[in-house]
């Protein structure tokens, strides 16, 4: 006793049991289909998540890249600005040393002035003096020859 059923597109008579089947083949067809294209969705949505964390992974690199390069060039920028601090503080130390040496040199061009006025002072005292010996023994030899013989012997 077997039922028959019509389909109602193509209006066949199928056995119910033939028609069972063809219904679960059907379902499991479709759902079969139904997991494909939710694996496709997932795997679609999968792909969209994975580019914007790739994206996203570009964009942390890019700013590990830049801030890299902002340190580097800040390094520079902090090595530089240390030479040219040494650099002012060795130039204030040549200065200062320059300055000291052109002290000293006037320092010791004053004692030298001083110690050749002082010598020429006690030159020309020697020679004042020499003079004076010259003008005293000169006095002495023009009285002695204006002198008469009688002054003389007396």
């Amino acid at each position: 006793m077997s039922q028959n059923i019509t389909c109602p597109e193509c209006k066949h008579t199928f056995s119910l049991a033939d028609a069972h089947k063809k219904e679960v083949e059907n379902i499991k067809e479709n759902a079969k289909k139904l997991g494909i294209a939710e694996a496709k969705a997932e795997k679609a949505e999968d792909n969209k998540k994975l580019a914007a964390r790739e994206k996203e992974l570009k964009a942390k690199e890019e700013k590990i890249k830049f801030g890299k390069e902002k340190l580097a060039k800040d390094a520079k920028k902090q090595a530089e600005a240390e030479a040219n601090r040494k650099l002012a503080a060795r130039e204030k130390e040549l200065k200062a040393k320059e300055e000291k040496i052109k002290f000293d040199n006037d320092k010791n061009l004053q004692k030298v002035k001083k110690d050749y006025e002082k010598r020429l002072q006690t030159g020309k005292k020697e020679h004042f003096l020499d003079i004076q010996r010259i003008k005293d023994k000169a006095k002495i030899t023009s009285d002695i020859a204006s002198q008469t013989a009688v002054e003389k012997k007396g």
